[in-house]
């Protein structure tokens, strides 16, 4: 059965009722939340944000796999770059229904150096990182 784009617990709750309608089940007097079902995740395939950089003479794009719990912070931990204090930082969201795209201007001296969480936005897939590192 397919649990794509579930959960972990949405998944779990599924592959229990799918169990629990087999016959041989159906006589027991457990009920479906008596079963244990354990349910993780190898990998994340599907769904990615990027980080984008450009050094001003071309941009490296790195794909990233969105987990669920994704930050700008972790993007960029996750890119392992280095980025001095004037540069700049925003995440580019793709607009809904039409709508231009969304630009989110990063505070990273804020985020790193005063704990000022606001401009730390929680990624979406899709999102792009971009980084524009001065020379």
């Amino acid at each position: 059965m397919s649990v794509a784009g579930r959960t972990l617990n949405e998944a779990a709750a599924a592959i229990r009722a799918h169990v629990a309608a087999y016959a041989a089940l159906k006589d027991q007097r457990d009920t479906t939340d008596s079963l244990a079902v354990i349910v993780d995740v190898v990998a994340y395939n599907s769904k990615k944000y990027y980080v984008i950089v450009d050094e001003g003479n071309g941009e490296a794009v790195y794909p990233f796999p969105v987990t669920g719990g994704d930050a700008v912070l972790d993007a960029l931990a996750n890119w392992r770059g280095a980025i001095r204090p004037e540069t700049k930082i925003w995440v580019a969201r793709k607009g809904k229904e039409g709508k231009e795209p969304q630009i989110l201007p990063v505070d990273w001296s804020g985020i790193t150096m005063q704990g000022i969480s606001n401009t730390n936005y929680h990624l979406l897939p899709g999102d792009r990182i971009y980084v524009k590192l001065k020379k």
